[in-house]
C-alpha cells in the first residue's frame, strides 16, 4: 500500500505541475491576445472618427469655420462676447461640429483610448487653429455655463500639440517638411 500510494502522489504532483503550467500558458496567451484587441479596437475607434472627419458635411463645416467663420471674427473683434450659443444657426451648426468633434477626440486621446501620434499626424497643427480661432467662444460659454470643463479636452489636445511642437524645435528635430514620424 506505502507504494502504491507513493506511485499516486507522485502522479498527483505531475497532474498539478501539468495544470499549473497550462494556467500559465493559457494566462499568458490570454494578456498577448488583449493587448493585440487594444491596439486593434485603438485603430478601429480611430477610423471611425477619421472617416467622419472626411465626411462631406464635416468638410464642409472646416471650410466654413476656416474661411467664413473667420472672416465674420476678423470684422466683428467681440463677436466672442455671444458666445458659441449666441452666434447664428448657420455659424453655431459649423462652429459646434468643429469643437465638439476635437473635444471627444481629446476625450479619448486622454482616456488613452486614441494614442496622440495618430491624431497628430492625421490632424497636426490644424487642432490648434481651430482652438485659437474658437477659444474666446469657448472660454465665454464656459463663463456663462459655470462649467469649467466645457471644451476642455478641445483645449488640453491643442495644449499638448504645442507643447510637443516646441519640444520638437527646441530640440532641433523639427523641420516643416519633414517626412518621418517625428
Amino acid at each position: 500500500m506505502n507504494e502504491t500510494s507513493t506511485v499516486i502522489n507522485i502522479i498527483e504532483q505531475y497532474f498539478s505541475l501539468f495544470s499549473v503550467i497550462i494556467a500559465f500558458g493559457t494566462l499568458v496567451l490570454f494578456l498577448f491576445q488583449n493587448r493585440r484587441l487594444k491596439k486593434y479596437d485603438s485603430a478601429r475607434l480611430f477610423m471611425e472618427m477619421t472617416q467622419e472627419f472626411r465626411s462631406d458635411l464635416f468638410r464642409d463645416s472646416r471650410i466654413y469655420v476656416k474661411n467664413e467663420f473667420k472672416k465674420k471674427i476678423d470684422s466683428d473683434p467681440k463677436l466672442y462676447k455671444k458666445g458659441i450659443n449666441g452666434l447664428d444657426e448657420d455659424d453655431k451648426k459649423h462652429v459646434m461640429k468643429i469643437s465638439h468633434y476635437l473635444d471627444n477626440l481629446g476625450f479619448l486621446e486622454n482616456k488613452g483610448l486614441v494614442k496622440f501620434d495618430l491624431i497628430y499626424d492625421f490632424l497636426g497643427d490644424s487642432i490648434c487653429m481651430y482652438w485659437k480661432m474658437l477659444e474666446p467662444f469657448i472660454l465665454e460659454d464656459r463663463e456663462r455655463r459655470k462649467q469649467l470643463a466645457y471644451q476642455s479636452n478641445f483645449e488640453r489636445l491643442s495644449c499638448k500639440i504645442t507643447a510637443f511642437k516646441f519640444n520638437l524645435i527646441s530640440s532641433g528635430r523639427w523641420s516643416k517638411n519633414r517626412t518621418s514620424k517625428y
